[in-house]
Protein backbone atom coordinates (compact mmCIF):
# COMPACT_ATOMS: atom_id res chain seq x y z
CA UNK A 1 0.00 0.00 0.00
CA UNK A 2 1.39 3.39 -0.82
CA UNK A 3 1.25 4.56 2.78
CA UNK A 4 3.50 1.51 3.90
CA UNK A 5 5.71 2.61 1.01
CA UNK A 6 5.76 6.22 2.38
CA UNK A 7 6.34 4.90 6.19
CA UNK A 8 9.49 2.26 5.02
CA UNK A 9 10.89 4.89 2.47
CA UNK A 10 10.56 7.75 5.07
CA UNK A 11 12.50 5.11 7.54
CA UNK A 12 15.33 3.59 5.44
CA UNK A 13 16.45 7.48 4.65
CA UNK A 14 16.45 7.79 8.27
CA UNK A 15 19.17 5.25 8.18
CA UNK A 16 22.27 6.89 8.30
CA UNK A 17 24.64 5.80 10.67
CA UNK A 18 23.54 1.79 10.50
CA UNK A 19 26.03 -0.71 9.35
CA UNK A 20 23.45 -3.70 8.25
CA UNK A 21 19.93 -3.73 6.61
CA UNK A 22 17.80 -6.64 6.66
CA UNK A 23 14.80 -6.13 3.97
CA UNK A 24 12.40 -8.50 3.41
CA UNK A 25 9.40 -8.24 1.12
CA UNK A 26 7.53 -10.01 -1.61
CA UNK A 27 6.90 -8.43 -4.93
CA UNK A 28 5.26 -11.14 -7.51
CA UNK A 29 3.95 -10.40 -11.24
CA UNK A 30 0.86 -8.89 -11.19
CA UNK A 31 1.99 -5.56 -9.36
CA UNK A 32 1.08 -2.02 -10.97
CA UNK A 33 3.87 0.02 -12.52
CA UNK A 34 3.44 1.81 -9.32
CA UNK A 35 4.60 -0.74 -6.90
CA UNK A 36 7.39 -2.03 -8.81
CA UNK A 37 8.64 2.00 -8.96
CA UNK A 38 8.40 1.82 -5.21
CA UNK A 39 10.17 -1.23 -5.39
CA UNK A 40 13.16 0.23 -7.05
CA UNK A 41 12.96 3.63 -4.86
CA UNK A 42 13.29 1.14 -1.31
CA UNK A 43 16.00 -0.58 -3.10
CA UNK A 44 17.86 2.55 -4.03
CA UNK A 45 17.75 4.03 -0.39
CA UNK A 46 19.03 1.42 0.88
CA UNK A 47 21.53 1.06 -1.63
CA UNK A 48 22.33 5.06 -0.54
CA UNK A 49 23.02 4.43 3.08
CA UNK A 50 26.64 5.70 3.57
CA UNK A 51 28.14 3.37 6.52
CA UNK A 52 26.25 0.26 5.40
CA UNK A 53 28.92 -2.69 5.62
CA UNK A 54 25.84 -5.49 5.32
CA UNK A 55 22.39 -5.79 3.15
CA UNK A 56 20.22 -9.10 3.66
CA UNK A 57 17.76 -9.18 0.90
CA UNK A 58 15.18 -12.14 2.13
CA UNK A 59 12.49 -10.98 -0.96
CA UNK A 60 10.89 -12.89 -3.53
CA UNK A 61 10.74 -10.93 -6.58
CA UNK A 62 9.50 -12.34 -9.89
CA UNK A 63 9.46 -9.66 -11.96
CA UNK A 64 12.13 -7.73 -14.11
CA UNK A 65 13.94 -4.06 -13.08
CA UNK A 66 13.32 -2.48 -16.52
CA UNK A 67 12.70 0.00 -14.88
CA UNK A 68 15.61 1.09 -13.41
CA UNK A 69 18.86 1.17 -15.80
CA UNK A 70 21.40 1.37 -13.04
CA UNK A 71 21.12 1.82 -9.00
CA UNK A 72 22.84 4.15 -7.55
CA UNK A 73 26.94 2.75 -6.04
CA UNK A 74 27.94 2.33 -2.98
CA UNK A 75 31.58 1.67 -2.61
CA UNK A 76 31.51 0.77 1.71
CA UNK A 77 29.00 -2.25 1.49
CA UNK A 78 31.23 -5.26 1.96
CA UNK A 79 28.54 -8.42 2.19
CA UNK A 80 25.69 -9.02 1.19
CA UNK A 81 23.25 -12.46 1.05
CA UNK A 82 20.15 -12.75 -1.02
CA UNK A 83 17.48 -15.47 -0.04
CA UNK A 84 14.03 -16.14 -1.38
CA UNK A 85 13.55 -15.40 -5.35
CA UNK A 86 15.97 -12.29 -6.32
CA UNK A 87 16.14 -12.85 -10.21
CA UNK A 88 19.59 -12.99 -11.40
CA UNK A 89 19.07 -9.69 -14.15
CA UNK A 90 17.76 -7.99 -10.83
CA UNK A 91 21.02 -9.44 -8.69
CA UNK A 92 23.40 -8.20 -11.66
CA UNK A 93 22.23 -4.63 -11.00
CA UNK A 94 22.89 -4.46 -7.45
CA UNK A 95 26.38 -6.24 -7.76
CA UNK A 96 27.07 -3.24 -10.13
CA UNK A 97 25.92 -0.92 -7.56
CA UNK A 98 28.51 -2.88 -4.92
CA UNK A 99 31.85 -2.95 -6.89
CA UNK A 100 33.92 -3.25 -3.24
CA UNK A 101 31.71 -6.31 -2.39
CA UNK A 102 33.61 -9.24 -0.44
CA UNK A 103 31.11 -11.37 0.57
CA UNK A 104 28.51 -12.90 -1.22
CA UNK A 105 25.97 -15.50 -0.25
CA UNK A 106 22.90 -16.33 -2.08
CA UNK A 107 20.00 -18.87 -1.79
CA UNK A 108 18.36 -20.31 -5.36
CA UNK A 109 15.63 -22.27 -5.04
CA UNK A 110 15.00 -22.99 -9.17
CA UNK A 111 17.81 -26.28 -9.14
CA UNK A 112 20.96 -25.15 -11.03
CA UNK A 113 19.53 -23.93 -14.50
CA UNK A 114 20.40 -20.54 -13.68
CA UNK A 115 23.76 -20.90 -11.52
CA UNK A 116 25.59 -20.51 -14.66
CA UNK A 117 24.32 -16.86 -14.56
CA UNK A 118 24.54 -16.21 -11.67
CA UNK A 119 27.88 -16.69 -11.44
CA UNK A 120 28.53 -14.46 -14.13
CA UNK A 121 26.93 -11.70 -12.59
CA UNK A 122 29.33 -12.20 -9.47
CA UNK A 123 32.22 -12.80 -11.70
CA UNK A 124 32.65 -8.69 -11.63
CA UNK A 125 32.85 -8.37 -7.95
CA UNK A 126 37.12 -7.99 -8.34
CA UNK A 127 37.37 -7.73 -4.37
CA UNK A 128 35.32 -10.81 -4.02
CA UNK A 129 36.88 -13.12 -1.02
CA UNK A 130 34.17 -15.42 -0.05
CA UNK A 131 31.01 -17.03 -1.93
CA UNK A 132 28.73 -19.28 -0.68
CA UNK A 133 25.73 -20.63 -2.80
CA UNK A 134 23.28 -22.99 -1.61
CA UNK A 135 20.88 -24.62 -4.10
CA UNK A 136 17.33 -25.72 -2.76
CA UNK A 137 15.44 -27.58 -5.65
CA UNK A 138 14.11 -30.86 -3.89
CA UNK A 139 11.54 -32.23 -2.16
CA UNK A 140 11.63 -33.38 1.58
CA UNK A 141 14.00 -36.00 1.72
CA UNK A 142 14.99 -36.00 -1.86
CA UNK A 143 18.92 -36.23 -2.23
CA UNK A 144 21.01 -35.13 -5.06
CA UNK A 145 22.88 -37.92 -6.91
CA UNK A 146 26.33 -36.21 -6.27
CA UNK A 147 28.27 -38.37 -9.09
CA UNK A 148 25.48 -37.73 -11.75
CA UNK A 149 25.85 -33.96 -10.86
CA UNK A 150 30.41 -34.27 -10.56
CA UNK A 151 29.56 -35.81 -14.34
CA UNK A 152 27.85 -33.25 -16.26
CA UNK A 153 28.26 -30.72 -18.38
CA UNK A 154 26.61 -27.81 -16.32
CA UNK A 155 28.96 -28.16 -13.33
CA UNK A 156 32.12 -28.72 -15.86
CA UNK A 157 31.64 -25.65 -17.21
CA UNK A 158 30.77 -24.08 -14.01
CA UNK A 159 34.18 -24.93 -12.45
CA UNK A 160 35.73 -23.83 -15.90
CA UNK A 161 33.91 -20.46 -15.33
CA UNK A 162 35.39 -20.52 -11.85
CA UNK A 163 38.60 -20.63 -12.61
CA UNK A 164 38.66 -18.41 -15.58
CA UNK A 165 36.58 -15.64 -14.58
CA UNK A 166 36.84 -15.50 -10.83
CA UNK A 167 39.71 -14.17 -8.40
CA UNK A 168 42.27 -16.55 -8.09
CA UNK A 169 42.40 -15.55 -3.97
CA UNK A 170 38.29 -16.33 -3.80
CA UNK A 171 36.82 -18.99 -1.93
CA UNK A 172 34.20 -20.64 -3.21
CA UNK A 173 31.79 -23.45 -2.16
CA UNK A 174 28.36 -24.00 -3.92
CA UNK A 175 26.25 -26.64 -1.93
CA UNK A 176 22.93 -28.57 -2.18
CA UNK A 177 20.75 -27.94 0.82
CA UNK A 178 17.89 -29.78 2.25
CA UNK A 179 14.80 -27.52 2.50
CA UNK A 180 13.94 -28.86 5.89
CA UNK A 181 17.02 -29.75 7.77
CA UNK A 182 19.03 -27.15 6.32
CA UNK A 183 21.61 -30.06 5.62
CA UNK A 184 24.56 -28.90 2.72
CA UNK A 185 26.33 -31.13 0.60
CA UNK A 186 29.23 -29.37 -1.34
CA UNK A 187 28.81 -29.85 -4.99
CA UNK A 188 31.78 -27.49 -6.12
CA UNK A 189 34.19 -26.04 -4.06
CA UNK A 190 37.53 -23.68 -4.45
CA UNK A 191 39.95 -22.62 -2.21
CA UNK A 192 41.80 -19.61 -1.41
CA UNK A 193 44.59 -19.80 -4.18
CA UNK A 194 42.92 -22.74 -5.72
CA UNK A 195 41.50 -24.20 -8.92
CA UNK A 196 37.45 -25.81 -8.22
CA UNK A 197 37.29 -29.56 -7.27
Amino acid sequence: RQHDFESVLEQMLSLNNVSKIIFTAIMLKGYDQQEHINFVKIIESILSRPYLKEIDFDVLLNMDLDIVTAFPKNFSVEEIKFEAGFKPEACKKVFDALPNLKKVKVVIFDNFKNLPLILKNISVLKHLKRLNVAICSRHEGEKIDEQKFRDCLERSNCCDFIKDSFPMNAEIFIADMDLYDETLTNLIIKEAGKKPD
